[in-house]
């Protein structure tokens, strides 16, 4: 019986994952839980009633390192502590906002948790919880099909976003399977239509990353094909392997954009090659063919633009924002003010509009939460995951390990450009790459 509640549980954790697909609403609005959240729920209470039942509070923590454990409780302790310091200290009144971002990234710790707990002498299952976030591949139909794309998977301006509120996530969760093929694309023997397959579906998933446009991820993606290049040739070296490797590589990216509709080749050249305030406008960008993209982009060296305001400079948004949130908050509370991540900022978009407030950056995000010992805490965890992965390579190394390596790699890189502490996706990671 208690090995049939196991396994249902262990079950019920892949479905939960499976489920991570659809996040689109937004529960501060119409406090509607989704599939997710009620999941996750159902698997709390059952993982409870599992421990309590056979007292196995003490083997619940076990299959955490101890060093680990210590890292994630002051990283916990960090942030209710900072919370408690701005409460009272600094007077900041807390809102039903702050709550449920500390619901988040509470939801996102235990998820972490709970991974390592149904895993844990399972290799089984967490193959399983891995296969269980590639379930996007699904949307890489769209890059191959673009005219049979749903209205309801696309933004006004014509953008993918999937069953997700915006862009930013749906990035950051197609980025999980595109490393996943292509590690197997480089790595596996099975045969030359396996291998044609993987990059295949690569292909489809690098498309849609390109459709998407964003900077963010691409830049991930680049470097995660690039450590994934380096990592799969450096293993038992050879100059056909050298070859055979970078041609993989470049005809995923090569096909993968010529793949692309034409309408989103405009809008990632123009995204690509200009920053911010050198965007050019997308009425502008319709009317240029791709050569004539690159070209204005590669000679232009200030942006041109009717506004209302002449006055408006406009630089980089990011670098305007990160530096905001370190020297107008971080630095001033070393003990870091709590789940707070929207201060108003009043920095302006390439429209002139004001940008959405947060740090727009997890580490910096976690260090506003959290302060100095947030920081290091999930520095630390970080930093011990891309350890263990090392040292599993070098015992036995197996694609799957180096799949789990290069996400890690990329999903690292991706967060730094977006507050990602309710990322789900990467606390699963984080936890397939911890576990022993």
């Amino acid at each position: 019986m208690n090995s049939f509640f196991n396994r249902t549980n262990k079950s019920l954790l892949i479905i939960a994952i499976m489920s991570l697909l659809i996040r689109v609403g937004n529960f501060y609005n119409t406090f509607v839980p989704k599939p997710f959240e009620i999941l996750f729920v159902a698997l709390c209470l059952f993982t409870i009633v599992h421990i309590l039942k056979n007292k196995k509070i003490k083997e619940f923590f076990t299959p955490i390192p101890k060093n680990i454990l210590i890292a994630v409780s002051f990283l916990m302790v960090s942030v209710i502590g900072g919370w408690l310091v701005s409460l009272f200290v600094s007077h900041v009144t807390s809102t039903l906002n702050m709550v449920l971002e500390f619901g988040t990234f509470t939801i996102g710790l235990t998820m972490f948790l709970l991974v390592l707990f149904y895993s844990y002498n399972d290799k089984k299952y967490a193959r399983l919880y891995l296969y269980a976030l590639l379930l996007p591949t699904v949307y890489s139909i769209f890059s191959i099909f673009p005219s049979i794309t749903p209205s309801f998977l696309l933004a006004e301006d014509g953008n993918f976003i999937g069953l997700t509120p915006n862009v930013n996530i749906v990035s950051k969760v197609l980025l999980v399977p595109a490393m996943f093929f292509m590690a197997h694309a480089l790595l596996t023997f099975k045969g030359i239509k396996i291998r044609a397959l993987y990059i295949a579906i690569s292909t489809a998933i690098v498309a849609l990353l390109i459709w998407i446009s964003s900077r963010g991820a691409l830049l991930s993606l680049s470097v995660g094909m690039f450590s994934l290049w380096l990592v799969a040739t450096r293993h038992q070296f050879s100059w056909n392997k050298l070859f055979l490797n970078t041609l993989v590589i470049t005809v995923i990216i090569v096909a993968g954009f010529a793949l692309t509709p034409y309408s989103r080749k405009q809008v990632v050249l123009n995204r690509v090659l200009n920053s911010d305030a050198q965007q050019f406008s997308q009425l502008e960008v319709k009317k240029k063919s791709l050569g004539s993209i690159i070209r204005d982009s590669v000679h232009r060296t200030s942006i041109i633009e009717e506004r209302a305001n002449s006055n408006i400079k406009l630089k980089e948004t990011r670098l305007q924002i990160w530096p905001f949130y370190l020297n107008n908050q971080i630095l001033n509370h070393p003990f870091g003010i709590g789940p707070n991540t929207h201060i108003e900022s009043n920095i302006l978009n390439t429209n002139g509009d004001y940008v959405s407030t947060g740090p727009h950056n997890t580490y910096l995000q976690i260090w506003l939460w959290g302060g100095l010992v947030g920081i290091i805490s999930y520095l630390y965890i970080i930093f011990y995951a891309f350890k263990n992965l090392k040292d599993r390579l070098s015992k036995n190394f197996s694609i799957t390990t180096v799949s789990i390596l290069v996400i890690m790699i990329t999903l690292a890189v991706s967060i730094m450009f977006d507050d990602s502490l309710s990322f789900y996706n990467f606390w699963i990671i984080l936890a397939l790459a911890i576990r022993e």
